[in-house]
């Protein structure tokens, strides 16, 4: 049977992740597939200032939920300049969770993002669930891990050409750090991530500086 690419590609990442047991997040990349061809459906027709606009009623949304004792909102940036290939993204990523216990927490990113690439520009809101496992505290710092599975919406700009549009999955394992400076603020970090992006192809391993976020949490 004919596939097409994100089937093939999909279905050879949950091939390797079999062949090494690792069948947990092999059923995560499967869900987060299916939750992508349900969003696509729903978002394939609008058009970007309708995204926009669904970003901030999102965003002011986030907020006004916020009154149970265990939630928490907040939110990152991510700058990251190559002079010497003339690149540059910026990412704000607001967020809300919940927390279950000291160890597991879940949660969604409702973000955009900017990125330029030598007279290439690219406009990105992303829809990110996640769940948190707290797997280890040293003193006040916190390590944890987020399994991460939504959609990107992504408006290209070429520098020479017509614009187009289109919307990609990705399904990632992202580790990161919490440091609790008081009972309710928290600066937190994201420091890579590892997983499967639809829009590439691939699975892939990022630690690079566009993969790093910095950021506060409000715990109410």
């Amino acid at each position: 049977r004919h596939l097409s690419r994100p089937h093939r590609n999909l279905t050879k990442t949950v091939k390797i992740f079999k062949r090494s047991k690792a069948t947990f997040f092999a059923r995560f990349l499967r869900y987060a597939y299916r939750s992508f061809i349900f969003y696509k459906l729903i978002f394939k027709n609008l058009n970007f200032s309708v995204m926009k606009k669904l970003f901030l009623t999102l965003a002011v949304a986030t907020i006004a939920i916020a009154a149970s004792a265990q939630v928490y909102v907040g939110g990152q940036i991510g700058l990251y300049r190559d002079t010497d290939d003339n690149n540059t993204t910026f990412k704000i990523l607001p967020e809300i969770g919940y927390t279950f216990n000291e160890h597991i927490s879940v949660g969604s990113v409702i973000g955009y993002a900017y990125a330029y690439d030598s007279g290439n520009k690219v406009d990105q809101i992303e829809f990110s669930p996640y769940l948190r496992y707290t797997y280890a505290k040293l003193g006040p710092v916190q390590l944890f891990c987020d399994a991460n599975a939504g959609f990107t919406y992504y408006k290209f700009k070429p520098k020479n050409g017509a614009d187009s549009d289109d919307t990609y999955w990705h399904a990632y394992l992202k580790p990161g750090i919490a440091v609790p400076v008081s009972d309710n603020l928290s600066f937190v970090s994201h420091i890579g991530q590892i997983g499967y992006d639809d829009a590439n192809g691939v699975f892939s391993a990022d630690f690079s500086g566009n993969a790093i976020t910095i950021g506060a949490y409000y715990n109410f």
